[in-house]
């Protein structure tokens, strides 16, 4: 049943290249909605090319959370949720509807299964620790969550010891709950891999001719060379990589072949975290008092958009 006291919003996601942008901007024009942006990449003003990134400040509609880090450094789960709360409420009180788009899933799930916050006050400086120190601790104290973080991962080693120091829990029993502060219509786009590899192939290839190299180039030397391997941003440090040793034409297919295929990898990768993501949204809201839907598309020119023209 429907709690109607919870705002309702529509949530597009899918994997890289699967047209999320152009199909919620068409629901956004038919609901009367505005755009929150889930995809990392695109937090940041710096980067636009390799994100994909719309050109979000000359639309119709309203875009909210593009451009909004200038330097280096991440944006928690716990930030992130409280930042679309905000928007969410905004743009509910002008009787619109909030459409939340992008790929980062992680980002997503904090949002139906909200993380622990920790009191700042109490949380001990952990900075100070080597951070195989850390992990070792962490993996003395909790093994089961240990084996599922990356030794060099400091933000989800630091966070799992602030659980333990602050709950006297262990991390891996402190999962979070299925408690979306909304009701939501979850639209999961999902072409078929044949498809969604042609289009990988051609947006890099485009990506390349309309000046990525050149937006890579300006963050050589800078903190911007460690951030990129940190996150893992595809295309990103293969560019780098390539500008370092040489940028020789005869290597820019390889490059553009190492970019499609790490970007077909990370594809997969996200179809295969939604199935799983999926599975947990339906037995969890099962017993839930939101009227929560999930839709799974193939071919978003083949939907009928008035479909999506909800009722507050």
């Amino acid at each position: 049943m429907k709690n109607d006291n919870k705002p309702y919003v529509i949530i597009v996601s899918g994997p890289t290249a699967s047209g999320k942008t152009d199909f919620s901007d068409n629901i956004a024009q038919i609901v009367g909605g505005e755009i929150i942006n889930a995809d990392v990449g695109q937090f940041y003003t710096n980067l636009s090319i390799g994100t994909a990134k719309p050109d979000w400040k000359n639309q119709k509609i309203p875009y909210h959370l593009f451009d909004i880090l200038s330097e280096p450094k991440d944006l928690s789960v716990i930030e992130y949720k409280n930042l679309v709360i905000n928007k969410i409420n905004d743009i509910v009180a002008k009787n619109k509807t909030p459409i939340i788009v992008g790929g980062s899933l992680f980002y997503l799930k904090s949002l139906l299964f909200p993380p622990i916050e920790l009191n700042k006050d109490r949380i001990p400086d952990l900075h100070t620790f080597d951070i195989q120190y850390s992990w070792d601790y962490l993996n003395k104290i909790d093994p089961e969550r240990a084996a599922k973080i990356h030794p060099n991962d400091s933000y989800r080693i630091e966070r799992a010891i602030d659980i333990w120091k602050n709950l006297r829990i262990k991390p891996s029993d402190a999962l979070p709950k299925f408690d979306p502060p909304f009701n939501f219509l979850f639209i999961f786009i999902n072409p078929p891999m044949e498809i969604l590899s042609d289009r990988i192939k051609k947006r890099t290839v485009e990506m390349i001719k309309t000046g990525w190299i050149q937006e890579v180039e300006k963050f050589l030397g800078t903190n911007w060379e460690n951030f990129f391997d940190k996150k893992g941003l595809i295309g990103y440090n293969e560019i780098l990589h390539w500008i370092k040793t040489g940028k020789k034409l005869e290597d820019l297919d390889n490059l553009t072949e190492n970019i499609y295929c790490k970007t077909r990898q990370y594809a997969k990768k996200q179809q295969v975290f939604w199935k799983s993501f999926k599975t947990q949204i339906q037995n969890s809201s099962d017993n839930s008092s939101f009227d929560n839907k999930i839709i799974e598309i193939q071919d978003t020119k083949k939907i009928d958009f008035s479909l999506f023209c909800l009722k507050k």
